[in-house]
């Protein structure tokens, strides 16, 4: 259930950097790449809840220190899926994304990917 939760969210890490090179290298992209942005959600929110469910076991990698590597990167997941959605609400709503509200979402999605895959290579 880890392998898919890392799978699903490999997906989302694409899809969300290529959405991060568009609103960053083109003014206003255009309207008809919106699909992008629903996979990614989609894929992100499908990911963490995986990832949830796969974390309810036995922690791994204890032995090596990396115990609750799991849980951390579920949290900073987590809080990624909250600036995700505030994303998209701000959008929805026709105002102006901030580029740091992007980046904060960025920060934390990336940290929990890094983490989550130091979890997964301590698997004994």
């Amino acid at each position: 259930m880890l392998i898919a939760a890392i799978v699903v969210l490999t997906v989302a890490f694409g899809l969300g950097l290529w959405l991060g090179c568009l609103y960053m290298l083109v003014e206003r992209p255009p309207g008809r790449l919106t699909w992008i942005g629903g996979l990614h959600g989609a894929a992100g929110t499908a990911g963490v809840g995986v990832l949830l469910l796969a974390l309810r076991g036995p922690p791994q990698g204890v032995r090596l220190g990396a115990g609750p590597f799991g849980k951390i990167a579920g949290a900073l997941l987590v809080a990624a899926l909250a600036g995700g959605l505030t994303v998209l609400t701000t959008h929805m709503r026709k105002r102006p994304v901030s580029v740091g509200l992007v980046a904060l979402h960025g920060t934390f999605a990336i940290m929990g990917y890094t983490l989550l895959c130091t979890y997964f290579s301590m698997v004994p």
